[in-house]
């Protein structure tokens, strides 16, 4: 009984210690802003969806349009059973993440425990795995691939300990499935794993089950609500984005585009994890079982995934980390002997991974971004200037506004995705859309849209200061449709100038009244 109370009590303080950074992180944010902002601003689409579904019963950002913005069926859900909340609902993902973490922190310390004889190694190896996995980063993003890594990381350590037999297996995969539609890439192999060694009725009912999820939810996207088969966000950030019924034979070329991408980023580091492990796994059955399966991943991320602020891939590095560990525990162990060593271990990590360990400490930073640039223009639009606008981050501009906004990227508004691709080339859709919705504003980053139609009315542009971590551009240009269109926005920035002095100077007028 005392050694069970000394674990449990040495697992509470490490987890501790490990949560004591994003604590510190969302302290500097509260100082830096005066309040919490999340580091995306796609975090506010997510919990805007939600309040609209659970309190309007609508599904979309506003009441004028249906969407399917969010690319995680299970993140939806979680947060619109909040979403009745009168206070505090937009801390939920905050607070969803901080929990998920502890988790992360608590699975992995007890692997981990588990194998390894000396227990400071197990300290230094979480370090080195949260520095990774960009953990602090993504506990203050407000998105759900914190808890992917964390399902991810749960699936690995049951194939590690090889509990077949256990349900929560299976209600991890089925979960991961339902998390991030790319999870299937690890989903699938371990079902697959799972059926051969003789748990085959369960991994069946486990795939009918997500098949059967996946599919009833795309049935009412396309049939209930006229949208895609898939939600806009996974085809527009697909590599078949740009594909259609006539250009298939552009598929190979595009895949192989998709790779020199992907593997121009950190990516391609994680190739060593590959390496080390399979080194490592040997002639070990199951240590090879754990590499296909991590191998599986990577590969399936490289041909049709994104890398992006080291949130995209943080599940497939999970699983790295966990096939190459199983099959190296005596090796690291061996090595990891001196202070001096775990020094240079923890050093080699962070080289390897000196984006998501530079994103970390940056987390305050970004966040100021969001509000700088997405929360001060969502404070003009709907206290100053109070009309529909055209933009290309809909997420603060959309939340608690009651008028339409108009997502020209296509995550938020019906239909645009379509139109872009069937008019091809140049700005027509623009100003067929802006037509369409009768809108005479946007707000825009102009590298985004080459073509952008001539005959609108450049009137502003809002530059934020400082360093710039998150926004796709530091410039934000407004345009107005006509004269008087642009002397209202005109009016709009004027009033907003004179309320918020310190953010003056971001504006520089391009159109005189």
């Amino acid at each position: 009984m005392q050694a069970v109370t000394w674990a449990r009590t040495n697992h509470i303080k490490t987890v501790g210690l490990l949560l004591l950074p994003a604590a510190i992180l969302i302290a500097v944010t509260w100082a830096l802003i005066g309040r919490f902002f999340y580091t995306l601003d796609d975090a506010y689409i997510h919990l805007q969806l939600a309040e609209m579904i659970g309190q309007q019963g609508h599904f979309g950002l506003h009441l004028s349009s249906v969407a399917s913005p969010s690319s995680s069926l299970l993140w939806t859900l979680w947060l619109t059973i909040w979403s009745w909340l009168p206070v505090g609902f937009d801390y939920i993902p905050l607070l969803t993440n901080l929990c998920i973490l502890a988790l992360l922190g608590m699975d992995l310390k007890t692997w981990l425990d588990h194998r390894l004889c000396d227990q400071r190694n197990t300290i230094w190896l979480l370090v080195a795995i949260f520095i990774s996995l960009n953990v602090y980063w993504l506990s203050l993003s407000g998105m759900e691939q914190l808890t992917q890594a964390w399902l991810a990381t749960r699936v690995m350590i049951a194939v590690s300990q090889q509990q077949w037999q256990t349900s929560s297996l299976f209600v991890a995969i089925y979960a991961l499935a339902l998390i991030r539609y790319e999870s299937l890439a690890l989903c699938l192999p371990v079902l697959l794993l799972a059926a051969s060694k003789g748990e085959s009725k369960k991994a069946l009912a486990t795939l009918l089950i997500i098949v059967l999820t996946l599919g009833v939810y795309s049935l009412f996207l396309h049939e209930g609500l006229g949208l895609g088969w898939l939600p806009a966000s996974v085809q527009i950030k697909s590599v078949f984005a740009e594909l259609d019924e006539r250009s298939w034979q552009q598929l190979w070329a595009a895949l192989l585009e998709n790779i020199q991408f992907v593997m121009q980023q950190e990516y391609n580091r994680y190739l060593l994890w590959l390496v080390l492990g399979w080194f490592a796994a040997g002639r070990q059955a199951l240590g090879r079982q754990l590499m296909a399966i991590a191998t599986v991943v990577y590969v399936a991320h490289a041909l049709f995934g994104r890398v992006n602020s080291g949130r995209y891939e943080v599940y497939v590095l999970a699983c790295c980390w966990v096939a190459l560990l199983h099959s190296s525990f005596p090796l690291v162990e061996r090595y990891l002997s001196t202070y001096a060593r775990r020094i240079i271990f923890l050093l080699l990590v962070i080289v390897l991974n000196l984006g998501n360990f530079y994103s970390g400490p940056s987390a305050p930073w970004a966040a100021k971004n969001i509000h700088d640039q997405q929360g001060q223009l969502a404070e003009l639009v709907q206290h100053y200037l109070k009309q529909p606008v055209a933009v290309n981050d809909v997420g603060l501009i959309s939340r608690h506004n009651e008028l339409p906004v108009l997502d020209l990227v296509g995550l938020g508004s019906k239909g645009v995705y379509e139109l872009r691709k069937t008019m091809g080339p140049g700005s027509a859709w623009v100003s067929t859309l802006l037509t369409q919705h009768d809108i005479h504003y946007a707000m825009i980053y102009e590298h985004w849209f080459p073509d952008w139609p001539r005959h609108l009315i450049k009137v502003a542009t809002f530059e934020i200061p400082g360093p710039l971590f998150t926004p796709a551009g530091r410039r934000v240009s407004l345009f107005a449709d006509s004269t008087s269109s642009a002397k209202v926005l005109l009016k709009a920035i004027a009033s907003y100038q004179a309320d918020h002095p310190a953010q003056s100077s971001w504006f520089t007028v391009t159109k005189a009244d």
